[in-house]
């Protein structure tokens, strides 16, 4: 070979000493030679270029290195001024005054191949400790799966029955929830019907107050809202004070519409108050003579409007059928413990029917007067509205009168004295209702002012109505849990849950399988076995088939083996190559990545590292797994 390049080498000095060139049957001219371009097939016409450098037999010089080893030198490295052989045989044809060092070079190249020979022994032996690694963790991986894949198909059939006990379970809560739903639509249905009768009971009422209030209104002499009216005696107030008679003032409302009984009346003086006992007053343009004041003379008694309410027949033995002990009038509070029956008119005519609504001993207090209203409905005669007008005969003398009275106690308002307050006296029945005004004497017309000074400052009080619509929703079931059924759900989570995590670790095992940790797995036991390599700026570290970082920077995850053009390792990947991508990205730049090379070494450490453009590192890994 050495004799063949020389006479190559030969035909291309006489090439550039001539002004012509001959080959392959064709004379080239001289400015077509070292011209970087081949224009012979066997490359003779670019002695000096590397333009024939394909060309391996013509363009390649065999240095003998006597003493040494003999190697290759390209075409482009002969007579180029550079001693690339040892012996100094490639510069034959200049000055560079090359001379044969091959016997020192051949020493230090064998100090060397001894260094990386020792690395390669002591890396051998522990690549061998490292098969065996691999082979223990493969088998105890395998056995896992095997135990955890047994586990599975237990559990999964333990899920079969679990499914069908919870089905069942759930079938009857779900039974359950609907028969909750259908009984609660039955009572919205008989609360909705309940709503009707209510309101048609207050219209009933209402009608029946109205006529009420007819008969009031005639019976006083009052008018309408808004009429004029006067005084037709004097008025004398608390604070010492007195509305003279002549005095007209405006009805300015009706307080109670249900009762239609208490009336708010302005005065010109500016005085305002409300009263049941309008006998005071008369319409101004009515002009009704003052009637001469009597005297000595009883009580006069004004016949009321029909009332639904004849009294009270207290029976013997609890039984409302039981012998006849008492008779009581339609407020008297009937106590628990008590038996009759309250005697009710069903029409306003006297001659009407009576009605009997019958009571054992066993009931809330009442009064016949309104259960007689209410269409024998009890309630709590503590709970019932004070009506302001008597459902029957008021007696009325001067300024007196015996209807609402406000009292401050219970107590004070059964005795019939005391100072005004919440409470007011009914008969003997009494209701929370309005307050009076402070300062009125019980038993006196309350009016809303002390005095003429307060009547700017007093505003008639007017009785609130709660005007809230009730509703009723109905119970669908949704929140009733049946405990079987809960218990068949927790059970079944449960072992949904223990499939699932074995479903995870066998996927785990699966995929540590299939990854390719070079022959014999001899990589597997150095998975996730961090290196450090340590420059005065940074900490660099290397997790094998895992992460790079700097410091807390990441420099890339895992992502594969290099992709080998040769077949050295037998396969696809080139595992002298290992990637690391996606680690943190750079300012302005790509995220980082790292490309570690993998070396032969006695023991697992971590080289060099290099930036050979921003964000993208390389680094080498020594390690006995690359040993061969």
């Amino acid at each position: 070979m050495k004799t063949a390049a020389l006479m190559l080498l030969s035909a291309g000095v006489a090439c550039m000493a001539s002004d012509t060139h001959t080959c392959d049957g064709k004379v080239l001219p001289k400015d077509m030679v070292n011209d970087d371009y081949c224009d012979c097939t066997d490359g003779s016409d670019e002695p000096r270029t590397s333009a024939c450098a394909g060309l391996e037999e013509r363009l390649t010089y065999w240095c003998e290195n006597e003493g040494h080893k003999g190697k290759m030198v390209s075409q482009s490295q002969i007579n180029d001024g550079i001693c690339d052989c040892c012996d100094g045989s490639d510069e034959f044809a200049t000055t560079a005054g090359c001379v044969n060092n091959c016997i020192e070079v051949a020493t230090v190249y064998a100090k060397e191949e001894a260094r990386l020979k020792a690395i390669r022994d002591e890396g051998l032996a522990r690549k061998a400790e490292l098969v065996a690694e691999a082979k223990r963790l493969i088998a105890e991986k395998q056995g896992q799966k095997q135990q955890w894949t047994e586990e599975k198909a237990i559990l999964e059939s333990d899920l079969a029955n679990a499914a069908v006990i919870k089905s069942t379970q759930e079938a009857i809560e779900q039974s359950e929830r609907d028969e909750i739903k259908r009984k609660s639509e039955e009572e919205k249905a008989l609360w909705e019907h309940q709503q009707v009768q209510k309101k048609s009971e207050a219209d009933h009422r209402r009608v029946a107050n109205t006529a009420k209030h007819t008969v009031a209104v005639q019976t006083f002499g009052a008018v309408t809202v808004g009429g004029e009216v006067e005084l037709i005696t004097d008025l004398k107030f608390t604070s010492g004070s007195t509305a003279r008679e002549g005095l007209s003032g405006t009805v300015l409302t009706v307080l109670n519409e249900e009762s239609g009984t208490s009336y708010g009346i302005s005065l010109v003086n500016g005085v305002k108050f409300k009263t049941t006992d309008v006998s005071h007053f008369r319409p101004k343009a009515a002009q009704v003579p003052k009637e001469p004041e009597k005297v000595n003379e009883p009580p006069q008694v004004i016949e009321a409007a029909y009332q639904p309410c004849v009294g009270w027949q207290q029976t013997a033995g609890c039984d409302p059928e039981g012998a006849h002990e008492i008779t009581s009038s339609c407020g008297h509070t009937i106590e628990d413990g008590s038996s009759g029956y309250c005697e009710c008119r069903p029409t306003p005519a006297p001659q009407g029917e009576i009605v009997k609504h019958k009571f054992t001993c066993s009931h809330k207090p009442f009064t016949c007067q309104y259960v007689c209203e209410m269409n024998g409905v009890v309630g709590d005669a503590f709970d019932q509205p004070c009506p302001d007008t008597f459902p029957y005969p008021v007696v009325s003398s001067g300024s007196e009168f015996f209807g609402k009275v406000c009292y401050n106690s219970k107590e004070n308002a059964e005795a019939g004295s005391g100072p005004c307050g919440t409470w007011c006296a009914r008969d003997a029945v009494w209701f929370e209702q309005h307050r009076c005004t402070w300062g009125c004497e019980c038993g006196d017309m309350c009016d809303d002012n002390d005095d003429d000074e307060d009547a700017a400052n007093t505003e008639t009080h007017f009785e609130s109505v709660d005007t809230t619509e009730e509703t009723f929703t109905v119970d669908t079931g949704i929140s009733h849990t049946r405990q079987e059924a809960t218990t068949a759900r927790e059970e079944y989570n449960s072992i949904q849950s223990k499939v699932s995590d074995l479903e995870g670790k066998i996927s785990s095992v699966d995929k540590e399988l299939e990854t390719n940790y070079g022959p014999d797995s001899v990589f597997l036991p150095l998975k996730g076995k961090c290196v450090e390599y340590t420059t005065p700026e940074y900490v660099y570290k290397l997790c094998p088939f895992d992460k790079v970082t700097q410091g807390h920077t990441s420099m890339g995850n895992w992502e594969s083996w290099g992709t080998q053009t040769y077949g050295s390792w037998g396969g696809q990947d080139d595992l002298t190559i290992q990637k690391y991508t996606n680690g943190q990205g750079c300012w302005s730049g790509p995220a980082r990545s790292t490309e570690v090379r993998v070396v032969c070494g006695a023991e697992s450490t971590l080289g060099t590292v290099a930036e050979p453009s921003m964000c993208t590192y390389t680094m080498v890994w020594h390690t006995p797994a690359a040993c061969v």
